[in-house]
């Protein structure tokens, strides 16, 4: 894709990961309304697997691991209303941390 106008750097994408993988920002939240809608958002799992990678790595040292990478979301979502979706996004999410490069 090539727009003029969106010339953000990759700082900028990934600055605050905590925040982006809140319950209801841009991840979790688009694949909250994608599996509301019956659709499978196995494209948005993978990039917020990677978010998690990233996040654990800056915070820890080291690479997401399935329970690692599951406890960090539960924290991060401690206190958000369940729409019945967690476990669904939770094993999504988990699911792509396979398909990361090392």
């Amino acid at each position: 894709m090539t727009n003029p106008w969106l010339a953000d750097r990759v700082e900028r994408i990934i600055r605050d990961p905590r925040r982006k993988l809140a319950w209801g920002d841009r991840l979790f939240g688009t694949m909250r309304v994608a599996l509301s809608q019956g659709v499978e958002p196995r494209n948005l799992a993978l990039g917020a697997a990677a978010a998690v990678d990233y996040a654990l790595r800056a915070e820890t040292g080291t690479a997401a691991t399935p329970d690692a990478a599951r406890r960090f979301l539960l924290d991060l979502w401690n206190g958000e209303t369940d729409d019945g979706l967690r476990e669904r996004c939770l094993e999504l999410a988990v699911r792509a941390l396979g398909e990361l490069a090392p």
